[in-house]
């Protein structure tokens, strides 16, 4: 009986190395199985992330699209002011010119006028002009046509200096 006494020992231990392995096994299981359940739901979340990541990018590059092309037309809408602006610029300096000169051609005038020069007025033959005062026209003061004529000199001076 001694070696069934054994036996049955051997067996016993065997049975329980069994169980202990069994129970370490499923324990093993269940741990691997919560990993498993935790890396899905965070693959889940990082899909859910690109995908949301895909679409701030596409929106993101539709914007700045949109912000391309608004700059490249207000690019073209300065090139056309700078135009105008050139053209606009250059005819002020003509026309100021042109009043330099029509000053310089009035301030004449009107300094013959004054001693006693040339007159506008066409003597009739029968002397109707006589006894008549020189014309000085309205070129006295800031009020008279050379007034006017300094104050656009000017205006057209204060546009090339903008």
């Amino acid at each position: 009986a001694p070696a069934l006494m054994e036996e049955a020992n051997a067996e016993a231990d065997h049975h329980a190395y069994c169980t202990s392995e069994l129970a370490t096994n499923k324990q093993s299981r269940e741990d691997k199985s919560a990993g498993v359940e935790k890396l899905t739901a965070e693959t889940e979340g990082l899909t859910a992330q690109a995908a949301q990541l895909g679409m701030e990018i596409a929106e993101l590059s539709d914007s700045m699209a949109e912000l391309q092309g608004t700059r490249a037309e207000s690019t073209k809408m300065r090139a056309a002011e700078k135009e105008t602006n050139l053209r606009t610029l250059a005819d002020a300096q003509e026309a100021q010119i042109a009043v330099q000169r029509a000053i310089s051609a009035l301030r004449s005038f009107y300094d013959k006028q004054r001693d006693g020069g040339a007159s506008l007025l066409q003597a009739h033959s029968r002397g109707a002009a006589k006894g008549r005062e020189p014309y000085t026209g309205m070129g006295g003061g800031s009020t008279g046509v050379l007034g006017l004529l300094d104050v656009i000199l000017s205006d057209f001076a204060r546009l090339e200096t903008e």
